[in-house]
């Protein structure tokens, strides 16, 4: 396997255990998503999709962390621009804004 192959599933399969993690689990959470920022414009589309995707999973936690949202808001808006990540960039983007939208 490939470093960014491992990454990736690490992201997907992520996706789905976020879903039953304690709202308490944040450091799990905040190390997941330090990988996810870090996916760059060099790396295979493959490994960006599964971060953007796993980034969406983590919405209640990102929004509730101004710094994290911040950095999250700026990933997604550059992978915005590349048309194959362009769904699930808004998925995610939909899912911060109504859970942002129900904080208020």
């Amino acid at each position: 396997y490939d470093n960014w192959k491992r990454l990736e599933s690490l992201f997907f399969c992520s996706s789905t255990i976020i879903k039953i993690l304690d709202s308490g689990d944040t450091q799990i959470v905040y190390r997941f998503l330090n990988k996810c920022l870090q996916t760059s414009e060099g790396s295979r589309l493959e490994l960006r999709s599964a971060a953007i995707k796993f980034t969406g999973e983590c919405s209640e936690w990102i929004v509730s962390d101004t710094q994290i949202l911040t950095a999250v808001l700026q990933k997604i808006l550059t992978e915005l621009r590349v048309p194959k990540l362009s769904s699930h960039c808004m998925t995610t983007l939909d899912k911060l804004c109504q859970l942002g939208g129900q904080q208020r």
